[in-house]
């Protein structure tokens, strides 16, 4: 859609974060025992599934309107907050700068950041970082746009490793720039490679960078990796161009996989509804597969469709299964379909391609046109 703006409107980037200067001092460990209440570590949350037990919501907004805390001027960016204790961190542009900036949770006050040369922009994907920074104990990591994949000390900002994922994979920055947020599993950050190189996973040893291995046969898509438990066995989940893989968290062996979609980008996390089964949805007209994952004597693993349905094309937004349903954004409109066989239970609101989170029962909704919306789940 077009983004009408008045001609005298005040486009200055903010100015460019200042470089912090690695240090020879040696790397603290990661720090296991780092802890903090109510923390939004990563993308879609604690467990990356962008469901929330709390706090309590104040459903009546005319009484009690959402406060305004804090205010402050950022670049261009796609990415979202990542939270532990009294820091909040996220991703920006500002100029030729993409910056890793962390702050004060209470005030927005900065308290650090990090700039790298990069810059992605095109007429069709837009300008600056995409990806939500992952905070595990004392380190912060993160994956720009064009592919810098870094590790920082929460606390000052100091970098202690840097991998070029581009580089890695010996492939290009993908049509709309690496939309990967960093997945930790046991020991490794997980992120997606680069397009050309029929490598979708490269995994790095969060402690010192090192890379540990590459899987996949396909092109990456845009969807974050996912960790899962399915039929019993923990799996990283890759949502790939035109296929689905998932991939052991150790070695990166493929475990299974299945063809998906029509050739479109693919942009939502699947969702975990069972112990062995999981939802995949695309927008373009893709709609939804409900998969189940079973395993044979031998122990290989296999997935088969249960059903596809047309009635959930989730093209940004994460879904949602609650009881006997699933919740989200089809192309847009707000809807609800039966978890037993994908039909339609209703369909109604149009909020654009936003995001939202599930608060206890309560869907917070960032709609694309910037309003914030609280909803009521009903089936």
């Amino acid at each position: 859609m077009p983004i009408l703006e008045f001609r005298w409107a005040d486009r200055t980037p903010p100015a460019a974060a200042p470089v912090l200067v690695q240090t020879n001092s040696a790397p603290t460990a990661i720090n296991s025992n780092v802890t903090a209440s109510n923390p939004f570590p990563q993308f879609l949350g604690p467990e990356r599934n962008g469901i929330l037990s709390g706090p309590a919501l104040d459903t009546n907004w005319t009484a009690h309107p959402p406060a305004i805390v804090w205010r402050q001027k950022v670049g261009a960016a796609w990415s979202g907050f990542a939270i532990v204790g009294e820091m909040c961190v996220t991703q920006e542009q500002r100029g030729e700068d993409e910056c890793v900036m962390a702050c004060e949770l209470a005030t927005g006050k900065q308290i650090w950041s990090h700039s790298d040369k990069a810059r992605y922009n095109t007429a069709i994907a837009g300008e600056g970082p995409r990806a939500t920074p992952t905070i595990l104990s004392n380190r912060v990591f993160t994956c720009g746009s064009t592919g810098i994949l870094n590790c920082f000390d929460l606390a000052t900002g100091r970098r202690i490793w840097t991998r070029n994922v581009v580089a890695e994979s010996g492939g290009k920055i993908p049509q709309w720039g690496f939309t990967s947020s960093p997945l930790l599993v046991d020991g490794l950050v997980i992120v997606h490679g680069g397009e050309d190189k029929r490598r979708s996973l490269f995994a790095f040893q969060a402690e010192h960078g090192q890379p540990a291995w590459s899987a996949g046969e396909f092109n990456p898509s845009y969807a974050s990796p996912s960790l899962a438990t399915l039929a019993g066995v923990p799996q990283v989940l890759a949502f790939n161009h035109r296929r689905i893989s998932a991939h052991d968290p150790a070695t990166g062996a493929t475990l299974w996989e299945r063809p998906w979609g029509n050739g479109n980008a693919v942009c939502s996390s699947p969702v975990l509804v069972s112990s062995n089964r999981v939802i995949f949805s695309s927008g373009y007209g893709a709609g939804a597969e409900l998969l189940e994952i079973s395993q044979d004597t031998t122990g290989k693993l296999s997935a088969e469709r249960v059903w596809k349905s047309p009635r959930m094309k989730a093209k940004f937004g994460h879904l949602f299964a609650r009881a006997s349903s699933l919740y989200g954004l089809d192309d847009g409109v707000f809807a609800c379909v039966d978890l037993k066989d994908g039909s339609q239970r209703w369909k109604e609101g149009r909020y654009g391609h936003g995001q939202g989170l599930l608060v206890n029962d309560l869907y917070l909704l960032m709609a694309e046109s910037g309003e914030l919306f609280l909803l009521r789940l009903d089936s």
